[in-house]
């Protein structure tokens, strides 16, 4: 059985000290991306979001259909183009492409790193099976990924929407999307692992969890009792204990802890293990509510709040890893463990730059909002670079199908996290992110909140190249 300790242990010994061994310079290591392929990704968001736009409040069941064939083909579309970049990358060992040779790329990353233990573990094999290069000791390219991949995740994606708003009818479109994430984490894990995707009670019921319970925990104008009797409602009902919610958000919520363990309810060994993580998640959230500043509460240094998401962060992609195993520990290693683990601090501080600007309101208390200035916000935002690179180019997936597409993807949500926050960035520091941004920095910059554009310019339309280059220059010269 999973406890507390040893995850704690991985945390705190294993993947904070890794943090601290990145570098906080801006990295040479990310993909270019060119002026053509900028405006196609600009072409296709504006392609979705008018998709989107054009959903009446109240669909019919024709129109909803119509509207979904054409959000499946840009993604389609979207999928080929990523099959033919993997099909050209280089292996996750590699330094940066500059359009040179692997050989001479190889040659440049040798001197630049003289420690011979470093230039090895960059070498390091992260494809089993496909045989190294003698002369660079790098390995062959990452075969494509599969369109029966593309056609899995369609489906059960489409079964996960279906299946939450059958839940819940009145689920906002905001919890959807949040918990949409959350299954899209296990799938891909579950892919990592070789496992096949299924949406069943468990995964539902966890993905759910979160928007549930978090967004109750970190609303603000909740009290404090409030949420101490929702965590021992929680508490209660995963321990077996009898628990009698008080609303209607309690009773769904205990809805979901129970769509979870039942799903296991055939093993007691493995339902046992799954209301245990649960147990040591919330202890986890709990801890978590900490980072909410409030007159009089703890102020808490960089190493608590460092501590606090790794463990967080790193729990809630645990139990994606291990949903994915059907909570069977001999399935269970120590490396995966530790990949999954640094994983979630990854993406939980990639949450926390996202939402930079409104943690700075809640005065909530992460990595990001503990920067002060500039320069120090950069040196964070570089470093989670680093160590994003670090964590999933070092490691070796049973099944690396997705395993560049990870760390692509990881790599762009960073970066247009941070150009969705430039004002607390310098400008030189947006220039340097913008040739790997996915799209450009002024069109990031034009679209509101809510991730629809401002205006009704059309990317990629009449006049709107040399319009794009003239915001270019002009924010590049602000200083």
């Amino acid at each position: 059985m999973l406890t507390r300790e040893p995850i704690r242990s991985i945390c705190f010994e294993q993947i904070i000290p890794k943090w601290h061994c990145q570098p906080d310079t801006f990295p040479r290591f990310l993909p270019v991306v060119s002026p053509e392929e900028k405006a196609s990704n600009e072409m296709r968001l504006f392609r979705l979001q008018k998709h989107l736009r054009d959903m009446p409040c109240h669909p019919s069941g024709e129109q909803r259909e119509a509207i979904k064939a054409r959000i499946k083909k840009e993604i389609r579309q979207f999928f080929a183009e990523e099959n033919e970049k993997n099909a050209k990358a280089l292996p996750l060992g590699c330094p940066p492409q500059d359009g040179r040779s692997q050989e001479g790329l190889w040659h440049k990353f040798e001197i630049e790193c003289h420690d011979p233990h470093t230039r090895l573990a960059a070498a390091k094999e992260t494809f089993p099976g496909e045989s190294a290069n003698p002369k660079t000791g790098l390995h062959t390219r990452p075969a494509a990924p599969k369109k029966a991949l593309l056609h899995e995740f369609e489906k059960t994606i489409e079964t996960f929407l279906d299946r939450a708003n059958a839940f819940d009818e009145t689920i906002s479109t905001e919890s959807l999307w949040q918990a949409m994430r959350n299954y899209l984490i296990y799938a891909v894990i579950a892919n990592l692992q070789g496992k096949s995707q299924d949406c069943h009670d468990a995964i539902l019921g966890y993905s759910l969890l979160y928007p549930y319970t978090d967004n109750y925990i970190d609303a603000w104008r909740r009290t404090s009792d409030d949420k101490n009797a929702y965590h021992d409602l929680i508490r209660r009902t995963l321990s077996g204990e009898s628990a009698s919610p008080r609303n209607d958000h309690e009773k769904k919520t205990m809805r979901l802890l129970y769509l979870v363990l039942d799903h296991y309810s055939d093993d007691v060994a493995r339902r046992q293990d799954a209301a245990n993580l649960l147990l040591i998640m919330l202890q986890a959230q709990e801890e978590s509510m900490l980072q909410i500043h409030r007159r009089g509460a703890k102020k808490l240094d960089a190493a608590e709040i460092l501590r606090i998401s790794a463990y967080k962060g790193g729990l809630s992609v645990l139990l994606d890893y291990m949903i994915s195993i059907g909570f069977d520990c001999s399935e269970r290693t120590e490396d995966e463990m530790c990949f999954y683990l640094a994983l979630g601090l990854v993406l939980q501080l990639a949450d926390d730059l996202q939402d930079l600007a409104e943690d700075r309101k809640k005065h909530a208390q992460t990595l990001a909002t503990a920067c002060r200035g500039r320069k120090a916000r950069e040196r964070f935002a570089s470093r989670l670079l680093h160590f994003a690179w670090d964590c999933i180019s070092g490691f070796s997936p049973r099944n690396p199908e997705l395993h560049h597409f990870i760390l692509r993807n990881c790599q762009t949500m960073l970066l247009v996290s941070v150009a969705q926050n430039a004002k607390y960035f310098s400008k030189d520091y947006l220039k340097m992110i913008d040739p790997y941004l996915p799209v450009s920095l002024s069109y990031i910059m034009r679209m509101g909140g809510d991730g629809m554009l401002n205006g009704k310019s059309v990317p990629g339309g009449k006049g709107v190249g040399k319009q794009r280059s003239a915001e270019r220059q002009k924010y590049a010269g602000r200083r």
